[in-house]
């Protein structure tokens, strides 16, 4: 678990957040968490691209910016997909809209309207 906590937060997160979010990872049953994990293991690259231009409906993701990699993939994808739109959030980690809601808000706001009138046209 103190592992994960570097994994997922930045030193910078608020500590009381963290603490919480871990404890309650830490009450569930360990099974449940090693097979998401394994399932999200799988995602990626092709196979994540495929997935969502087989959505058919626009689709829009706030991203850490700390995540060189996942916005890596994202990125290729968003290339792939016109359906597809990336917003990088910088200093935050895994649980963004936690670590700073406000601004979470304000981008996923920004790029639901950009989204809707995408798909009026």
């Amino acid at each position: 678990v103190e592992r994960q906590r570097h994994a997922m937060f930045l030193p910078t997160s608020p500590p009381a957040l963290v603490d919480r979010i871990m404890a309650d990872m830490a009450l569930q049953h360990a099974a449940s968490g090693i097979g998401a994990m394994r399932g999200l293991a799988g995602w990626g690259g092709a196979r994540f691209a495929v997935a969502l231009g087989e959505l058919g409906v626009p689709l829009g993701l706030v991203a850490s910016s700390s995540r060189m990699e996942a916005i890596a993939s994202l990125r290729a994808a968003e290339s792939q997909l016109s359906v597809l739109r990336i917003v990088e959030m910088g200093g935050a980690e895994h649980f963004l809209m936690y670590e700073d809601p406000p601004r979470f808000n304000r981008l996923l706001t920004a790029l639901d309207a950009e989204l809707r009138s995408d798909q009026g046209r």
